[in-house]
């Protein structure tokens, strides 16, 4: 699960939409910039809860957390059965043993117009 730490980007992955499971405020922490993170948060049905400080340090790993966390949902990816049919240019890889290589296999099929890319088996 992703974790942001931060004012900014907590704020900025609310305005973007990203989807998020939860944030979590420091308790005694306020001020506008964190009031407009609850508001935002509430606007798009993202649970706002306060928790001691020593509970966001250990989630974040640091103390440099501005007292908001804000914890992102994990991604959900389609199986292979829903795509098949919709899909017009489908790129399926086997045995992609380098991560490079498969960062660019997946730019140039986004390029190429790709509706879906499917590693099958990844090595490393």
């Amino acid at each position: 699960m992703p974790v942001l730490c931060g004012i900014h980007p907590v704020a900025e992955a609310l305005r973007a939409g990203r989807p998020l499971d939860r944030i979590l405020i420091a308790k005694g922490a306020g001020g506008p910039r964190l009031q407009e993170i609850i508001d935002l948060a509430r606007r798009s049905s993202i649970p706002v809860r306060f928790e001691p400080r020593e509970a966001l340090e250990r989630l974040a790993s640091t103390s440099a957390h501005q007292g908001v966390i804000a914890l992102g949902t994990e991604k959900k990816y389609a199986d292979l059965d829903s795509l098949t049919a919709p899909a017009k240019l489908l790129v399926i890889l086997d045995g992609v043993e380098d991560p490079h290589n498969l960062g660019a296999i997946i730019r140039t099929a986004h390029a190429a117009g790709a509706d879906a890319v499917d590693p099958i088996a990844l090595l490393f």
